[in-house]
C-alpha cells in the first residue's frame, strides 16, 4: 500500500470516525485509567491534574474534570480533535499489531515469504496512515514512532 492510499483511507476513515456518536467518546476518554510513567511524566511537565496522582494509585478512571484540565494544558486532545483521529489511528494500530506478528512468530514465517511480506507491508501501511494523520489533523501517534523503530520502511 501507498502513501496515496493510505491518504484516501485516512479521509474516509476520518468522515466515518466523526459520525460515531459523541457516547463512543466519551466512553473512551472516560474509562481511561492512567499509568504510573505517564502519571510522572505529568509531574515533571507541571500538569498534574488535582486528583489525579489519587485516582492513578487507586486505578481508576478520568473524570470529566481532569481531562478538561488535561486538554487545557496540552497534555490531552480536546474530543473534537480525537473525533477526527480515533478510527484512523485504530485503524493504523491494528496494522501495526498484525505486522508485529511477524516479530513474535518468527519460525512460522522463515518458510512463507509471502506471509512474512504481507505482515511487514502492514507494519509500513500503518507508518503510511500515521503520517497521514499528523499531515491532516497535526496529531502524532505513537505507531509512526514503533514501525520506524522497527527499520521496516
Amino acid at each position: 500500500k501507498s502513501m496515496k492510499e493510505a491518504e484516501v483511507l485516512y479521509w474516509k476513515l476520518s468522515a466515518a470516525s466523526k459520525r460515531l456518536p459523541d457516547e463512543v467518546y466519551t466512553s473512551v476518554i472516560h474509562s481511561k485509567v492512567i499509568a504510573e510513567q505517564d502519571l510522572a511524566l505529568f509531574h515533571a511537565l507541571g500538569k498534574t491534574p488535582a486528583g489525579l496522582a489519587e485516582s492513578v494509585r487507586n486505578k481508576e478512571p478520568l473524570t470529566p474534570k481532569q481531562y478538561k484540565k488535561m486538554v487545557d494544558d496540552g497534555i490531552a486532545i480536546p474530543t473534537e480533535r480525537m473525533k477526527e483521529v480515533f478510527l484512523p489511528e485504530l485503524y493504523a494500530s491494528i496494522n501495526y499489531t498484525l505486522g508485529r506478528c511477524f516479530f513474535y512468530l518468527k519460525d512460522k514465517y522463515t518458510e512463507d515469504m509471502a506471509a512474512k511480506d504481507r505482515l511487514i507491508k502492514s507494519i509500513q501501511h500503518a507508518y503510511y496512515v500515521s503520517v497521514q494523520i499528523k499531515k491532516h489533523a497535526g496529531v502524532s501517534v505513537l505507531h509512526k514512532y514503533l514501525a520506524e523503530a522497527n527499520a521496516l520502511l
